[in-house]
């Protein structure tokens, strides 16, 4: 299980900001990589929470930090970051750090379905050990106007939405989509080859707009951030790294919300978002798409 984070050294720079202590949030745990790399720079009064909603994250890590004293790996969504903090009788943290999107290892896991190549059943939660709606069940139940409409709104798909939609409902009237490896070919046969992209594979889109539908990603962001900036301190900042432009709307537009409220609760550290280094794309194919924002409480 490995898992690379992007714009470490940078991230954990401005979640620091050369503070030595602090309660800080990992609201992403991933492999762990991330908090480690905190730890290794916070003195003995410097304590992490790392929050993750896929419980074997959550044990992998657990094992792989268990020197730290100083770490807390809790199961759990970001968006229910007030149960997490309440529980764990804090008031006030000094900083929050969020990767967001799928680790390297869910996406290597081929019994999750997120690969396009898997011939596991295309279940896409984040956490199976809890119930929920799964990308099989919405491929096998969603009429086609509401399958074209998810692509369009998640995946931004907004030319062949409607193809996809019906070559889908067409294929599963004979036998419902079961894997990622079918569900990619269907997409990749319903996309005039002109139209391919040479960058990223003709499914991704789809990928995208059914992952997310599934574990509820937006809405979980704009809660945990809403929470985060309720308990930060002031000084306390929130470092947050996107993968897809809805992911970094919901950012970017929050971080401006509480920046002009009448409150001015925030102050916009990056005027742009930081980019990864081409070397660093190269290293970690995973960064190309990847954009970083800082906010700071005032």
């Amino acid at each position: 299980m490995t898992h690379i984070p992007v714009l470490l050294e940078e991230s954990v720079e401005f979640l620091l900001n050369r503070r030595k202590g602090g309660t800080l949030i990992d609201a992403t745990l991933g492999g762990g990589s991330t908090t480690k790399f905190i730890l290794d720079n916070l003195d003995n009064t410097g304590r992490v929470i790392g929050i993750d909603r896929d419980k074997s994250t959550i044990e992998f890590v657990s094992k792989r930090l268990n020197s730290y004293s100083n770490f807390t790996a809790v199961w759990e969504n970001f968006r229910e970051l007030d149960v997490v903090l309440n529980k764990l009788q804090i008031d006030a943290i000094d900083g929050l750090i969020g990767d967001l999107g799928i680790s390297s290892m869910q996406l290597d896991d081929e019994s999750r379905g997120f690969g396009f190549k898997s011939t596991s059943r295309i279940d896409m939660r984040c956490d199976l050990n809890r119930t929920g709606t799964s990308a099989y069940d919405l491929l096998k139940d969603l009429d086609e106007k509401s399958l074209k409409k998810l692509f369009k709104e998640f995946g931004e798909e907004k030319r062949w939405a409607g193809r996809i939609a019906s070559e889908i409902v067409t294929q599963r009237l004979s036998k419902p989509i079961e894997t990622p490896a079918e569900l990619a070919e269907l997409v990749r046969e319903s996309i005039p080859i002109r139209f391919h992209s040479r960058r990223i594979h003709p499914a991704t889109k789809i990928f995208q707009a059914l992952r997310i539908a599934v574990n509820e990603e937006l809405e979980s962001l704009q809660e945990g951030l809403e929470k985060a900036i309720g308990f930060l301190k002031p000084g306390g900042r929130l470092v947050m790294i996107s993968y897809h432009s809805l992911e970094d709307r919901i950012v970017k537009q929050t971080f401006r919300k509480y920046s002009r409220d009448p409150d001015k609760l925030l102050r916009i550290i990056t005027k742009k978002p930081i980019l990864p280094t081409e070397e660093e794309v190269g290293r970690n194919r995973r960064a190309r798409s990847a954009k970083m924002r800082v906010a700071e409480r005032i």
